[in-house]
């Protein structure tokens, strides 16, 4: 509620101040009904979209849904095992499923897919870490392929299996670092992981078309470092953020991030 709010109070700012950074794709705040207010919390009010007018949040959102019928997914997951999850695992690589807002194919498979180790008391982070080296090679040789196949139809099946490998690599190379001591957990970034999750949607969006506008590139060089450079200016300036509230607000910002 409250960071679908904020971003609604950022809108009718850059509406107001700004106008000519809007895309024209978002109904104007001062002309909202009480269905448009409604619409903010699940789908928003942008021409054609299916998220939270705070568009990260469509995780949670479907995180919500997926939690009511987890019954279902729990049944499903007992009896039907690994065939269940690589049913759907299939599915969302493919691309079938009906189009509703807040029921996701996205989330509906990944979070069976981590209920299949919880139920069947699997080790998710051993079984991963079993082929460290293999699945972080795996991983680049698809991620290269993910950049040269953008133009064909079926980059999207490149790109989706891309991200099944690249979270077994991550799991991995995360896994064996600490394992041999060579990284350890920071508890300022780790606390401050969902802050920067639930606000960096809209200041990213309004940093990348001001810096375009402004700088306004020629290359794919300069698109690229703007690319780099912006969510890092707006990952810093949230972490400044987050610093200041939790030292002088703690109360205020463990509400707003569900005590996280």
């Amino acid at each position: 509620m409250f960071w679908n709010l904020v971003v609604v109070l950022l809108y009718y700012l850059t509406q107001t101040f700004l106008s000519g950074l809007t895309s024209g794709e978002n109904l104007l705040i001062k002309e909202y009904t009480w269905i448009n207010w409604l619409k903010v919390f699940w789908d928003g009010n942008k021409i054609g979209g299916d998220m939270p007018i705070n568009y990260p949040l469509w995780f949670v959102r479907d995180l919500m849904v997926v939690i009511v019928i987890s019954p279902i997914v729990y049944f499903c997951v007992k009896h039907l095992k690994i065939i269940f999850v690589i049913t759907l695992g299939l599915l969302w690589i493919l691309g079938i499923w009906f189009t509703l807002p807040g029921f996701s194919i996205t989330a509906l498979f990944f979070f069976s897919y981590g209920a299949y180790y919880t139920i069947n008391k699997k080790n998710f982070i051993r079984i991963h870490n079993s082929f460290p080296l293999y699945s972080f090679v795996l991983y680049i040789i698809i991620a290269i392929c993910d950049l040269l196949t953008r133009q064909y139809d079926w980059h999207k099946y490149v790109h989706s299996i891309g991200i099944l490998v690249g979270l077994s690599a991550i799991v991995s190379f995360v896994a064996y670092g600490i394992a041999k001591q060579k990284l350890h957990p920071n508890h300022f970034l780790s606390n401050s992981s969902f802050f920067i999750y639930v606000y960096h949607g809209m200041p990213l969006a309004f940093l990348i078309k001001f810096s375009v506008k402004v700088l306004q590139p020629q290359t794919d060089a300069g698109l690229i470092m703007l690319y780099l450079v912006c969510p890092l200016i707006t990952i810093l300036l949230g972490l400044c953020i987050y610093s200041v509230l939790i030292k002088y607000l703690p109360k205020f910002t463990a509400i707003i991030t569900g005590g996280r």
